[in-house]
């Protein structure tokens, strides 16, 4: 009998024991591909190597294997003799595994993950992972290349593992935020950032050896892709002295940029006064130089809006797919000189719209950050990177009707505090004002969104949920921390929430709550692997009908009763614990029992860093002697000759914006960047290439075939000659050959298949945001595929069909209910899958026969057949997933949310699942 392990779970326990030395580094037992040394410093004995640019691996076994099953932290004493060259190595480990090998039974984390600095660094990793801490007998620390530096030394000592309460200690990190009244009358000053404020470092365009630089661009910060300029705002007359009135250069730019089909505008170091809302056009973004978290690069002063709060005059209107990147907003009239702030429009808002990026911003001192909630529809929204002091409102947003996916958004004071600009006002009269006053994120009639990373430090409410004209909010909120606020989280109404690993610490008086219900809140809340505390009387109060669930979930709270919950009587917890006066016990308790562990370093590596390097040949495929024109004509031809070009040095291959026709298959090859006009959030614009190549095969060679190292950036991919009414088939429109691939901002509106790592063994691909309607395959993974990244990706028949023509649409998605496989994941070890979402699909995403120690989180799927499939023998773990099941096409008689095959074999556990 095959063995079929399922597990729909909440909670990891945790043993006490003694600490266990790994290795006291008196004996030169590592090897590898250096030469390991051993040092005697005082009481300390180290095991050290050193390496050049070409990296090293260095590894220890155990013949006898170490029993460390009491312990869950890894402790050890790392040198480091330059963190420069330490934080520029290219992919890195450090690994523990009980397999006696790597990448089997294995817990890992980056060691560029680890804050450290030169000299020696006490290091503590939480394990979470596949390793077997029982028998313990093999770790490897390894670095594939350093991209700075010449030499980097690093030493080891005192390697043992420990037991550690890491909920008591990140209580114990977080004691330093109490106050005294619940308005902040009384407020002790928070935790100060780490070291002192940092300067402002006002640059200009005179810091670049070329300001006026177009095409691809060198900046003077890190930017998480690299730049390809359509236009400078230089050129059209900016001064960026914060002198003279930009504005008019501003929308010149903005208004050439338009005519070209979209692109981005660059923006250099400097300040720029800005007097007039800017409207963003379709497929237009204003991409500045910034260092993050900071205002030290790309400055844009408002200047405009005092005492007016309406949300049409913000200083930044972004209109269908436009982006806004690297710059930091201030507004140098806003002041607390008299205990009050001076009401602005906000800094951003969607304009009844789709597919906007916010992207590495700080925003100094707005009243109103960001404010999605105008006109009819303001959906999927992508916002990472986000800094921000706000005096009033961080984030609200209304009729996203669509998925929206918010990542590392920050709302604190110390935003402010640090940016070393004019008129920063003292910290604490700032932490009373906001305290009393501000608001994170307002969430109204929002649709499945997702949003992870949030920070929100001294506000009045940290999350607030309501109900709006349009309706109310549902969405997933992982690894939310929710600091000093007076609520931590209220909701006067939602659908539901799921909230998994989040820490609310609410202070103030006994009205404080790390979650408040209130009486009209009906919607279920589940709650996992979270810290929930009050200074107030209660930490949770459902005052409504809300159905409650807590699993592996701590409350504390100071006094009261720490769990009110009196009207629902499904409300349940299962491995938490509630510390308090009382106890509520209408909460009722499901037996503990053996449950999954939250995987929690494998959630970590959500993020891929791209090539940066800009010292790389660059081509524009519009220019001599390729010639390419944006009229639909074929540039078969001079794409090979220009891709053929940069064989042998890799380099950039720029494709101007416009319809291109490519007739033949097209070899990207070994460390070619294919880039389109738009490297954001895709839907259809900027560069798209239209072909007929493979119709009717299914075997045909692919469009593209990108091989190792190589990458698509804001390309769309079409089939002009396909009808929904006479759908016909072909092969794939990307093909994957080799390790280190990635598609980043790409759309496939009308393929058969989509993006195939299957064919050949694809290590460590990246796909980041496709917008994509594929009629049978989306993205297939497979061939013994390791540690591939696959995030953000949208799966719908919008893509393709507009429901301005309902006919056209009910064909799509009628097709898509019998024939489509959005995901597939086979054959490959270590897969993530981030922040994707599908509507429609014979199966919404099928897990196969040889997919090992999948983890996906927030894995959505709404309207298909079988919402997730599993076939043969394959392991996973499911985080946060949401399964809705309907057929609006209504041709399907099967709907199920989890379907295993008669094949499967595996064992699949699930952590906070929603099937509805």
């Amino acid at each position: 009998m095959r063995n079929q392990i399922i597990s729909v779970a909440i909670l990891c326990c945790c043993l006490v024991g003694a600490d266990v030395v790994l290795d006291d580094c008196r004996v030169a037992t590592w090897g590898g591909s250096h030469k390991s040394n051993i040092k005697l410093e005082g009481n300390r004995s180290s095991v050290g190597w050193k390496c050049g640019k070409e990296g090293f691996i260095m590894h220890r076994t155990w013949d006898e294997p170490v029993n460390a099953s009491n312990c869950n932290t890894l402790q050890l004493d790392l040198f480091v003799s330059d963190p420069d060259a330490y934080y520029s190595m290219g992919q890195n480990s450090l690994e523990l595994t009980s397999s006696g090998k790597y990448d089997v039974e294995e817990t890992s984390i980056e060691l560029t993950s680890l804050q450290v600095r030169r000299g020696w660094n006490k290091i503590q990793i939480p394990l979470h992972g596949e390793c077997d801490l029982a028998r313990i007998n093999f770790m490897r620390l390894y670095a594939l290349g350093l991209k700075h530096g010449s030499e980097l030394e690093i030493r080891l000592a005192n390697i043992k593992l420990i037991f550690v309460d890491h909920n008591k200690k990140l209580q114990e990190k977080l004691a330093p935020y109490v106050l005294g009244k619940g308005d902040g009358s009384n407020a002790i000053p928070s935790a100060k950032a780490d070291g002192k404020p940092a300067a402002h470092k006002q640059l200009s365009p005179a810091s670049y050896p070329n300001p006026n630089q177009k095409g691809l661009v060198k900046t003077l910060f890190p930017t998480p892709i690299r730049i390809v300029a359509q236009a400078n705002v230089l050129d059209f007359g900016a001064k960026a002295d914060g002198i003279h009135d930009d504005t008019v250069a501003f929308h010149k730019a903005i208004e050439a940029v338009k005519k070209l089909g979209g692109g981005a505008i660059f923006v250099p170091a400097g300040h720029y006064n800005l007097t007039q809302t800017l409207t963003l056009p379709e497929g237009v973004g204003l991409i500045g130089d910034l260092q993050e978290k900071t205002a030290n690069g790309t400055v844009l002063k408002i200047m405009h809006g005092q005492g007016k709060t309406d949300p049409h005059a913000a200083a930044f209107r972004m209109s269908h797919q436009s982006a806004v990147q690297n710059v930091a907003i201030w507004y140098p009239q806003q002041t607390l000189e008299n205990g009050n702030a001076i009401p602005f429009p906000p800094a951003f808002t969607q304009i009844g719209c789709e597919s906007i990026t916010l992207r590495n911003i700080t925003i100094v001192n707005a009243f109103d950050g960001i404010n999605l909630a105008t006109m009819n529809n303001n959906s999927l929204q992508h916002i990472r990177d986000v800094y921000a002091t706000c005096l009033n409102i961080g984030y609200r947003n209304d009729w996203s009707l669509d998925i929206g996916r918010i990542e590392n958004v920050q709302f604190t004071p110390q935003i402010w505090l640090n940016a070393g600009l004019p008129g920063t006002p003292e910290q604490q009269k700032l932490r009373q004002f906001t305290i009393r006053n501000s608001i994170g994120f307002i969430l109204e009639r929002v649709d499945w969104t997702y949003l992870a990373d949030l920070l929100v430090e001294d506000a009045k409410i940290g999350i607030l949920t309501r109900e709006s004209p349009a309706g109310v909010c549902n969405g997933h909120i992982y690894n939310a921390r929710l600091i000093n606020c007076h609520t931590c989280f209220k909701s006067q109404q939602h659908a539901w929430m799921m909230l998994t690993k989040c820490v609310f610490m609410a202070c103030g008086d006994d009205g404080a709550a790390a979650i408040e219900l209130q009486p009209n809140s009906t919607g279920d809340m589940m709650i996992a692997y979270s810290i929930l505390n009050s200074k107030g009387a209660n930490a949770i109060r459902n005052l409504g009908s809300a159905k409650l669930i807590l699993a592996n979930t701590n409350v504390n709270s100071q006094g009261g009763t720490t769990i009110v919950d009196i009207n629902h009587p499904y409300s349940r917890y299962v491995n938490s614990n509630a510390v308090g006066k009382t106890k509520n016990l209408n909460l009722k308790l499901i037996a503990d029992t053996e449950v999954p562990r939250l995987p929690e370093q494998r959630l970590a590596k959500r993020r891929t860093k791209l090539p940066d390097n800009t010292n790389v040949p660059f081509i524009d495929l519009s220019e001599q002697p390729y010639n390419a024109k944006p009229d639909g004509t074929d540039i078969s031809e001079p794409l090979k000759q220009a891709l053929n070009t940069l064989r042998t040095t890799g380099g950039i291959l720029y494709i101007p914006p416009g319809r291109y026709q490519v007739s033949k298959p097209i070899e990207v090859w070994q460390g070619i960047e294919l880039r389109g006009s738009v490297p954001w959030a895709q839907s259809q614009r900027g560069t798209i290439l239209e072909t007929d190549l493979g119709r009717d095969n299914p075997n045909a060679k692919a469009l593209l075939t990108v091989h190792q190292k190589a990458g698509l950036v804001g390309i769309t991919i079409t089939y002009p000659q396909q009808d929904p009414a006479a759908i016909r088939q072909y092969g794939y429109a990307i093909r994957g050959v080799g390790p280190q691939i990635y598609i980043v901002a790409c759309s496939l509106p009308s393929c058969s298949r989509g993006i195939d790592f299957a064919t050949n063994r694809c290590d460590e691909h990246y796909v980041e945001y496709l917008w994509a309607m594929p009629l049978e395959v989306g993205i297939n993974v497979g061939g013994n595929s390791q540690n591939g990244l696959i995030r953000d990706c949208h799966i719908t028949p919008n893509c393709w069909s507009n429901r301005k023509n309902p006919d056209h649409w009910k064909l799509v998605h009628a097709w898509m209910m019998k024939n489509c496989r959005p995901f597939i994941i086979g054959k490959s070890n270590n897969q993530l899958l981030y922040h994707n979402f599908t509507y429609g699909g014979y199966e919404g995403f099928s897990i196969c026969d040889g997919a090992q120690n999948l983890v996906t989180l927030c894995q959505g799927a709404d309207g298909c057949n079988f919402a997730a499939a599993f076939h043969g023998n394959c392991t996973a773990q499911l985080v946060d997933t949401q399964l809705t099941n309907f057929d609006s096409s209504g041709s399907s008689k099967q709907l199920n949310y989890i379907k295993t095959f008669p094949s499967f074999a595996g064992k699949l556990e699930f952590i906070n699942l929603s099937c509805r």
